[in-house]
């Protein structure tokens, strides 16, 4: 017999986040394919179309966002879930492998890319966020990265 918690129906937008992430993604792939080409005459280097409105750099920060957006709301679920109410609210504000750790998660390199991504988050939302570093990042390779990330914590906790 399930515990009453278990009984419990969770109503939660997380699934819609992802999506945006994800048709995001979609969409800076296709940008890629369409705008990004070889130079002519196997010279090394690629043609880059101009793009005025920024249409794949928007995308890419919609995507990291959303990807964030939708961790942060499994997480809540999944902590709330296993580990009740009062767990949840003293982790609300922890990071997200502080959050992972308290769920069970040792895989180490979930936790290193998860921490990747909160910074590159930081980095590519927060503007003024890149003098803490000396790197260079791409949105649109972020954005890939991001996506990635919620889906591999879907499949570490078998969310579908």
């Amino acid at each position: 017999m399930a515990k009453p918690e278990e009984k419990r129906i969770f109503f939660t937008n997380a699934r819609v986040y992802f999506n945006i992430a994800r048709e995001a993604v979609d969409r800076i792939k296709k940008d890629r394919e369409e705008n990004i080409h070889p130079k002519p005459n196997g010279k090394p280097g690629f043609v880059i179309k101009f793009d005025p409105d920024q249409r794949s750099f928007k995308d890419a920060l919609v995507a990291i966002v959303f990807s964030g957006v939708y961790i942060d709301a499994i997480l809540h679920i999944l902590i709330h879930k296993k580990l009740g109410a009062d767990k949840c609210r003293a982790l609300d504000y922890k990071t997200y492998e502080q959050k992972l750790q308290a769920l069970g998660c040792a895989d180490t390199e979930l936790l290193n890319d998860i921490q990747n991504f909160r910074k590159a988050r930081r980095e590519v939302v927060h503007e003024k966020a890149f003098f803490d570093d000396d790197s260079f990042r791409i949105a649109q390779e972020e954005a890939l990265f991001s996506l990635d990330v919620a889906m591999r914590i879907q499949v570490y906790f078998g969310i579908k």
